[in-house]
């Protein structure tokens, strides 16, 4: 689903098929869309490729070059036994993501636009960009915005800790 398709889902209301109660929904922060119940908590921020890539770009670039951003390091899966699901979970996994967001980085090339911006390529088209495009836009988003943060009602600040970890 492309973001304005996820965008348009997000701010109707859901209803779980289960029970039938509403789920609510969720308003944008920087886009004219209106979500489906008036008052929704402003929760989805519209990132628009155009307008907000070279930014974001070379945010990512800065963060990496003053390690700011750190990952986890790199391991292969041997030596963990993957019918330990407990032990491999917690030992294997998330260095695993870890491998293909890097796998991800290497395949991308970085090209300069005739208008001076910057945009990012994949050199094989098979491999995808997901990690890296979620990297780079939450970056940019902590960089733009969360930095700039002077004071915060504490139930926007609450209802961000819920959306970040899940409910």
């Amino acid at each position: 689903m492309r973001t304005k398709g996820l965008t348009d889902m997000l701010v109707r209301e859901q209803i779980d098929p289960m029970t039938g109660q509403s789920l609510g929904c969720w308003d944008t922060l920087n886009s004219e869309r209106t979500p489906e119940i008036s008052g929704s908590p402003k929760i989805v921020f519209c990132y628009y490729a155009q307008k907000y890539d070279n930014e974001s770009i070379g945010t990512f670039i800065e963060m990496v070059d003053t390690n700011k951003l750190r990952l986890l390091e790199q391991k292969n899966d041997s030596g963990y036994d993957m019918n330990d699901t407990e032990n491999y979970k917690e030992n294997a996994l998330p260095f695993i993501q870890t491998n293909f967001l890097v796998e991800e980085i290497i395949n991308l090339k970085l090209k300069k636009l005739n208008n001076g911006n910057l945009s990012i390529d994949r050199v094989v088209k098979k491999v995808d960009k997901d990690r890296f495009s979620s990297l780079q836009y939450g970056l940019w988003y902590i960089n733009a915005h969360m930095n700039n943060i002077v004071e915060e009602k504490s139930s926007d600040i609450e209802l961000l800790k819920k959306f970040c970890t899940g409910w």
